[in-house]
């Protein structure tokens, strides 16, 4: 190849060898170029807070379903919480204890061994650069060391109420750079304060029943006051997000799929999908999963809702670690737009890539999972759970306090 230089008359040969160094050396720089351009996109974001089209959806709103109060109180001049059309409760609901101090981030001796999940999820070849991985990247959170988070996963159909379908309680230890992660059944046999025992999971679709849902602060709000009341004892829970399954599958397609070990064949005839049944099969050993194959292993009830429990533990720590890889940073963009129109937060956008950075930091053995299991058995004609209190008071205590704990038997 001659390339001509206009003006000067002189001409400029390219043989192979020439074009190869010039290849070498261009390549790398469109590369790197390309890096700086996602990574100045993402800083671009956090700077200017949130895109116009995913305000309302993010940002702790104020006149909304979805408040952003860590605990709902009446309205002035309520005297009387609602009661469950089904139900035969009747005047105020139980009183909530307040809040108390926030735990301290140490362990209790003789209680239950954590669920390690880590076995299922193969550990990433190249991760990111972590030379203080032990050090926490957040030294507090306004003014705490110590926060709990509710992390909703929701069912939502055409033909019926939305629920619950994921449930989970997490504590997260800035001080000592730890998390701690409770999946609670959804079939667990509570109180629903105003309105009698129910299923856990029900609880959210009370609140979203538009006959009680300003009173209880919507699904979240009635979902917190259960959780603070049943499991608790009265401690804060400082923010919650609210995913449904289609951001859920988008947000695992963004990462470019996830990497799960399958210890033995699951085959389930009956998986919910829309008003029909249709038949899901897993088949051991290491796979890449895409957000639907993930969706449907993490909501696979073939064996019972612990095992469930387990398989979506799994699922969180493969994200986790596919979030510690260097290309999650070109993806930070995409997952950015997924997580800014879909998902429902207390928490503002800074504050989730903030929290999402520090969770990526974390090493796997700095993650703790735990569940609440119990006896599958029933009440009013449904199958329930009913939770073991000495198990679930050690496990609550470890996690979130000593003042925490079932609050019956």
């Amino acid at each position: 190849m001659v390339i001509r230089i206009p003006g000067t008359g002189r001409r400029i040969a390219f043989g192979p060898l020439r074009m190869a160094m010039l290849l070498v050396v261009l390549v790398p720089l469109a590369w790197a170029l390309y890096l700086l351009g996602n990574l100045w996109r993402v800083q671009a974001r956090i700077q200017q807070g949130l895109p116009p089209q995913a305000y309302e959806t993010i940002v702790a709103r104020t006149s909304s379903t979805h408040p952003p109060l860590i605990f709902p109180t009446e309205k002035p001049g309520k005297s009387k919480t609602p009661t469950a059309a089904s139900s035969s409760a009747s005047g105020d609901a139980t009183p909530v204890p307040g809040p108390t101090q926030p735990p301290q981030a140490t362990e209790i001796p003789g209680v239950p061994t954590a669920y390690d999940p880590s076995q299922a999820v193969p550990t990433p070849t190249v991760t990111l650069s972590t030379p203080e991985a032990q050090k926490s990247s957040i030294s507090d959170w306004k003014g705490k060391k110590r926060i709990n988070v509710m992390l909703l996963g929701i069912d939502q159909r055409s033909d019926e109420p939305t629920r619950a379908d994921t449930i989970i309680l997490a504590s997260l230890d800035f001080e000592h750079n730890k998390a701690y992660i409770l999946s609670i059944p959804r079939d667990l046999y509570v109180e629903v304060p105003g309105f009698n025992w129910w299923k856990i999971n029900a609880a959210y679709t009370l609140g979203e029943n538009p006959k009680y849902r300003d009173d209880v602060n919507g699904g979240v709000g009635l979902m917190m006051r259960t959780l603070r009341y049943n499991l608790l004892g009265g401690a804060p829970i400082d923010a919650y997000a609210v995913v449904d399954f289609q951001t859920f599958v988008d947000g695992v397609n963004a990462l470019d799929g996830i990497w799960i070990n399958i210890p033995k064949k699951i085959v389930n005839n009956k998986y919910p999908e829309g008003s029909r049944y249709t038949r899901v099969v897993f088949m051991p050993g290491l796979q890449r999963m895409d957000g639907d194959a993930a969706l449907k292993y993490a909501r696979t009830r073939h064996d019972s809702d612990f095992g469930r429990m387990r398989r979506q533990q799994a699922v969180i720590l493969a994200i986790q670690q596919r979030a510690r890889t260097p290309a999650t940073i070109l993806k930070a963009p995409a997952l950015l737009d997924v997580l800014g129109e879909n998902v429902t937060t207390s928490l503002t956008l800074r504050e989730q890539i903030r929290l999402s950075q520090w969770g990526a930091s974390l090493p796997r053995e700095n993650i703790k999972f735990y569940t609440l299991e119990g006896t599958i058995g029933s009440a009013a004609g449904q199958s329930v759970v009913w939770p073991k209190k000495k198990d679930a008071d050690a496990t609550l205590k470890l996690i979130f306090g000593p003042q925490s704990g079932l609050r019956h038997d």
